[in-house]
């Protein structure tokens, strides 16, 4: 690849990042698909345009990117934990869903950042309906999250984290108050995203029902 060919390529990346960043999902998910056609092998790549067709909802396509990351790079956390909760959502598939979780949070805490994972089991155990799991993890991940000092960044691409957030603050601890404030950033965040439109229309039919 010539200097101005990889001049151009790195440009499309920065775009496609920064608009992951600042919630133009569809732009991004344009931008890394263009820059994946002369660098497929970049598996980070592959994990961003997976990240920003799964906050849009379109799971099946989450899926092929975020294989082909996991193809490039076994080791991504990222990658491995976007898939197991698409196993969870969409298949209902638990057991393959928490076995991926389980791998994935291993490869964290030896990172010493396990706390997002932790969300992501909670929510996987919330959806399966063992709410006792779900607060386990949940409690988990909020301690984990403060001791890191970690937080969940002013960055849309932290918008499903938000959402999720917000849905277990409400499920798991009756925090009402907490879950608005957390369903109210995903929307900011993220306002296309498929989060958005969920905690939406959560924080409206809990406005109906008071």
């Amino acid at each position: 690849m010539g200097l101005l060919s990889w001049l151009r390529s790195k440009r499309t990346l920065d775009a496609a990042i920064s608009a992951a960043q600042q919630g133009k999902l569809r732009h991004a998910v344009s931008a890394f698909e263009k820059y994946l056609e002369t660098n497929p092998m970049d598996w980070a790549a592959w994990s961003g345009l997976g990240e920003c067709q799964q906050a849009l909802g379109e799971l099946n396509a989450a899926e092929y990117g975020f294989r082909r990351s996991l193809q490039l790079n076994p080791e991504s956390v990222q990658s491995g934990e976007g898939l197991a909760v698409i196993y969870g959502e969409r298949d209902h598939d638990w057991g393959r869903s928490l076995g991926i979780l389980g791998e994935q949070l291993k490869k964290a805490r030896e990172a010493g950042v396990p706390g997002f994972v932790e969300i992501s089991l909670a929510w996987v155990y919330h959806l399966k309906g063992d709410n006792d799991k779900a607060a386990e993890h949940f409690e988990r991940a909020l301690r984990d999250i403060n001791r890191e000092e970690i937080g969940v960044q002013e960055d849309a691409q932290f918008a499903g984290v938000e959402y999720r957030l917000g849905v277990l603050h409400r499920a798991l601890k009756s925090d009402t108050g907490s879950a608005r404030e957390h369903l109210q950033k995903a929307i900011r965040l993220s306002p296309e995203s498929a989060y958005a439109r969920q905690a939406q229309q959560l924080i409206e039919s809990t406005a109906h029902s008071q």
